[in-house]
Parts: structure tokens; sequence; C-alpha cells
């Protein structure tokens, strides 16, 4: 029997996987395709957010336990999600500027500049309303959201230090996020308000909770999980189609997903590698995607499935661009822990 090793696993290529399943999502809603086909609606079965929150927290925490000096588990994370981050948000501008017409001299620029090179990557200006989708980068809202993780991370481990149920503690919390997000999902909220709620780490937590305590039962290890992706993958499909829907389906869901995505990480678990040879597109994929999806749409390129093709291959060789040009070359200034590649 193979050796259950937290380092072997598939993460590069479910994360990779779960970029592209957002990519698809977001591309045939802007670009205006058929939505109705059974292969798109299986796909949207799987969404890419809720993936990326149960993996960082599964790792994040994996590294943090391996190595807790904030000074290096924040200036890692910062290697991980900044460089790349600011690079994309120059070429955003660029192309609105070149395709769009965009006229960034303007007094809002700076102060929304600085937010995109920080922690308010959501925040839209009222003069990109005008171009492409309407939002520059609609899919950065993850980013704020993700730093918000990073920071409650070293609290979390505060609460259960030395504690011998601290597993107990995160998994009431998590419990509580899970409640919390159901109620957030039905209390008559203004589309301002759920629009500020969305951005914060309320509705989301539970998730990388969730990543985050699976790590911590060793799931990696466990008979239930380890090599267990068929079966795993089997419930969630009959979860997702046979059960009528009720208000938490989708919320039990992701959390069924949660434990689909670590057994699938750690079923035949070399696979990432000899896929992906230790390249990991996921990041630049995820925050190219909607740059160039707004190209076409300003043009008035949609309607055609060809142009959505021509965006993924676009967006797929800008995250290799990304990847070997930017991000590799930052991680590999990052202090020794677990090499992750975080989001």
């Amino acid at each position: 029997m193979a050796e259950k090793d937290l380092r072997i696993n598939n993460f590069d290529l479910l994360r990779i996987l779960a970029a592209i399943q957002v990519v698809i999502s977001h591309g045939f809603h802007h670009l205006h395709l058929d939505k109705t086909g059974t292969l798109f609606l299986f796909i949207e079965k799987f969404p890419g957010v809720p993936i990326f929150f149960t993996i960082s927290g599964f790792l994040i925490s994996a590294s943090f336990e391996k190595n807790p000096d904030l000074r290096i588990y924040f200036t890692n994370r910062a290697l991980r999600i900044f460089p790349g981050l600011w690079v994309c948000v120059l070429f955003s501008i660029l192309t609105a500027s070149i395709v769009g017409g965009v006229n960034f001299l303007n007094p809002v620029t700076l102060p929304w500049l600085l937010g995109q090179f920080s922690i308010v990557q959501f925040f839209n200006p009222d003069f990109l309303r005008g171009y492409g989708t309407g939002v520059l980068n609609g899919s950065l809202w993850t980013i704020t959201v993700e730093l918000q993780f990073y920071l409650l991370l070293p609290i979390m481990y505060l609460l259960i230090r030395r504690n011998p149920k601290g597993n107990n503690i995160i998994l009431l919390l998590m419990i509580l996020f899970f409640i919390l997000a159901i109620v957030h999902s039905l209390l008559p909220f203004t589309e301002r308000q759920n629009k500020f709620l969305a951005v914060t780490f309320l509705p989301h937590f539970y998730m990388f909770l969730a990543g985050m305590l699976l790590q911590r039962w060793k799931a990696y290890k466990s008979t239930y999980i380890y090599g267990k992706a068929g079966i795993w993958l089997l419930i969630f499909i009959l979860y997702s189609y046979l059960l009528p829907d009720f208000v938490s389906k989708p919320f039990f869901g992701k959390l069924i997903l949660a434990i689909l995505t670590i057994s699938l990480a750690y079923t035949i678990p070399w696979l990432s590698k000899k896929i992906l040879h230790g390249n990991d597109l996921s990041y630049g994929t995820y925050i190219y995607h909607m740059p160039v999806i707004n190209m076409f749409v300003e043009k008035g390129y949609t309607g055609n499935s060809a142009v959505f093709l021509y965006a993924l291959i676009i967006t797929l060789i800008l995250a290799g661009i990304s990847w070997r040009f930017v991000e590799e070359k930052f991680i590999r200034m990052k202090r020794k822990s677990l090499r992750i590649a975080d989001f």
C-alpha cells in the first residue's frame, strides 16, 4: 500500500480544475452562451470557489502548524498573493485603456488602485462601469475574503493552543458559521447589504474551517478518505441530483464537496505531479480570466462558443506566463514550510 504522505497530493490539479470551472461559469454567463446544456449544468454542481476555500483551510493550517512564526507566515502569504495580483491589475488597466478607451487619469484612480494593491479588491468605481461587464475584475472579491482567512487563522490557533479539545472548538465554530451562512441566505438584506456581507469572511468561513478540520483530523490518512474519491463522488452526485431541493441543500452540498475535494487530493495522489510537473496555473487562471472575458464583451464578441474557447486559451497562456515569470520566482523566496500555492 502506498505511503500516505501529506505532501504528495493532487491539490495543484484540483485548483486548476476549480479555476477552469469558474472560467466556464463566468464565461458562459457574460458571453451569453447556452447555460441549459447537460454538461454545463453538471459542471455547475462543482463550484470552484468553495473548493479553493476548503483547500486553503487544509493547507494553510498545515503550514502554520509546521511553522507558527507570524512573520514568516504573513511574508509567505503575501509573496504568494500580491506579486501575481499586482501584475494582473496592471494588465487589466492596460487592456481597459487600449480596448475600451477607459481614462484612468481621474481622482478616483489612486484610492481604487491602492485598494486593488492591498485588501479591497472588490471595490469597482463608477468610471469603470461602462467597460466590458461593468466590473474590471469581478473575481477578485475572493482575494479579499482569502486575506481575511489568513488574518483569522492565527487567532484560531490562539483559541485552541494547548487545548486537548481544540478540534471540538473548530467543529463548533464551523457549525456556527454554517448556520450563519444559511441565515444570511434567508434574511431580507438589501442588495447593498448582501454585497457587503459577501466580501466578508462571515458567509464563507465554514468552508475554510471544514478544510482546517479535515487537516487536523488527518483525513488524508483515513481509510474513509484516502483513495476513496470514487465513493465520495458518487455520494455527491446522488445528493446533488436525487435529493429534493431545500433551503440548506447547497450548504450541506459544499460540506460534502469539501470531503470529496480532500479525497480527490489523496486518490492517485501522484497524478498532479505527473500531469503538471509542479507547475501551478490555478491562481493565474483565476485572476486573469475576467480581464480577458471583458475584452471580448467590450468588443461585442458574444453568443459564440468559439469566443469562449479563445478566452480560455488566452487565459491559460497568461496564467502560464504569470506562473513562469512572476509567481514562481516569488514563491522561491518563501521561507520553508509546506510548498503551498494558496489560491
